[in-house]
């Protein structure tokens, strides 16, 4: 799932899938809100959730339901704290 301030693109895959992985698609500001409803909206019940962002923008007011790993491009001592899931950096 792509998106800045909203869902810009869902590519779904399976297990045993070889994914024609499309390029990102969005970009400029960042609210992390959307991806989380979309995710609701769609029925979707997944195990986790990954993600890969710099950090920089505004998160859910309500935790989801299911656990959720930040992937921080920015270094964790200047990043932004996320208020639910556990945060790791990555290095570019």
């Amino acid at each position: 799932m792509d998106c800045d301030t909203r869902v810009t693109q869902v590519q779904i895959f399976e297990r045993g899938d070889s994914p024609e992985i499309q390029p990102v698609r969005g970009g400029g500001g960042t609210a992390f809100v959307d991806p989380f409803n979309r995710v609701v909206a769609d029925g979707l019940n997944p195990a986790f959730l990954v993600y890969l962002t710099d950090m920089d923008g505004r998160f859910p007011s309500v935790a989801p339901s299911f656990p959720v790993l930040w992937a921080s491009t920015t270094p964790l001592t200047r990043a932004r704290k996320a208020p639910f899931g556990e945060t790791v950096e990555v290095i570019c």
